[in-house]
């Protein structure tokens, strides 16, 4: 039989995981993810109205002060230019605001914003430190995870920049943007951000009833010999199934990644599958793969006959924000509508 194994996800787990968090034991990537960090976004259809607790007046023109996630009094300039917020790119991109710095693990880099961050130096998260934060001059430094300033680190980082710090950014994207709006006097921007962004995925929806109807999808991960299910709460499980209406397959649903064998993937009966491939390559081109592809299970899956099994890119599938999802959304209507 085939089923996942935890060491056989451990490139997800270092470059996602450990590398955003750096120390934890919790996450949603996977059974071997849960082991180090995070937890799924809970994203909903309405708009919330959060921002942070605001002590004195809020203007444009005068600093203020906010509490964090923590409960920590934060100074927030009256302008902040320099914004440095790892691994909140998409919701700083979102809001019209570049970053001086830009989240990367080594080499490893959000694909799917470099258009956008190609001439924005990196800043390794994995081993972030006050002195790295320092040499790119912030006026407020945003820490997407609370692990990360534990024993005593949120005071070093304090006195390099004013640190404001979310308990885990990645549960709520919506939430955070309207939060990261009114930090930096761009609350009407985020509002109308996910204004728009609620509209295109409401016309992509309308667009694919025909396809999505009573149709169920599966958001699997592949490795060698392997498979781990993504479930409706986790990344974007949320918006094919929130978003776009596609139902929801046996053993999907949930917040987190269920591990299945070859075998038992009949019983998923998804009319859509969406594939990745563990080290971030084309899954459906891999011919190490075969061994499973050239099996009867595989074969027989109606989505295989129908040839509705499709190669997706880990990059933003496996991550959270208004351009990932919008990416997602607009790669299930492109390969939806394949001929």
């Amino acid at each position: 039989m085939f089923y996942i194994k935890k060491f056989q996800l451990a490139t997800v787990v270092l470059l996602l995981s450990v590398a955003l968090y750096g120390c934890s034991n919790t996450d949603p990537a996977s059974t071997a993810a849960k082991e180090t960090a995070a937890q799924t976004e809970a994203t909903s259809s309405a708009v919330p109205e959060a921002s942070p607790e605001t002590t004195n007046s809020s203007t444009e023109n005068a600093p203020r002060t906010v509490k964090d996630d923590l409960g920590n009094n934060v100074v927030i300039p009256a302008n902040p230019q320099r914004i440095v917020a790892p691994y909140l790119e998409d919701a700083l991109l979102a809001l019209g605001v570049k970053p001086v710095a830009q989240w990367s693990a080594g080499d490893l880099l959000l694909k799917y914003l470099q258009p956008q961050l190609q001439d924005v130096p990196k800043l390794d998260f994995v081993s972030l430190d006050p002195e790295a934060v320092l040499s790119f001059t912030p006026d407020l430094f945003i820490v997407p995870f609370a692990v990360r300033v534990q024993d005593g680190a949120y005071d070093k980082y304090a006195k390099v920049a004013p640190t404001y710090v979310f308990q885990d950014a990645t549960k709520d994207w919506r939430k955070t943007l309207l939060t990261l709006g009114d930090l930096l006097n761009r609350a009407t921007q985020a509002k109308e951000a996910l204004q728009a962004y609620d509209s295109k995925i409401a016309d992509i929806k309308s667009a694919l009833q025909n396809q999505t109807a009573g149709k169920s999808a599966a958001i699997m991960l592949i490795s060698d010999k392997s498979f781990s299910l993504m479930q409706e709460n986790t990344y974007s499980g949320k918006v094919i199934y929130d978003g776009l209406g596609l139902e929801v397959p046996p053993g999907a649903q949930g917040n987190d990644w269920k591990d299945i064998s070859l075998e038992s993937l009949p019983e998923l009966k998804a009319d859509y599958i969406f594939l990745m491939q563990v080290d971030g390559a084309d899954p459906l081109k891999n011919q190490q793969l075969a061994s499973i592809y050239d099996t009867s299970v595989w074969k027989n899956l109606e989505a295989v006959k129908a040839g509705h099994v499709f190669s997706v890119d880990r990059d933003y599938w496996i991550n959270t924000g208004l351009n990932a999802n919008l990416k997602v959304a607009e790669d299930v209507q492109n390969l939806l509508n394949r001929p």
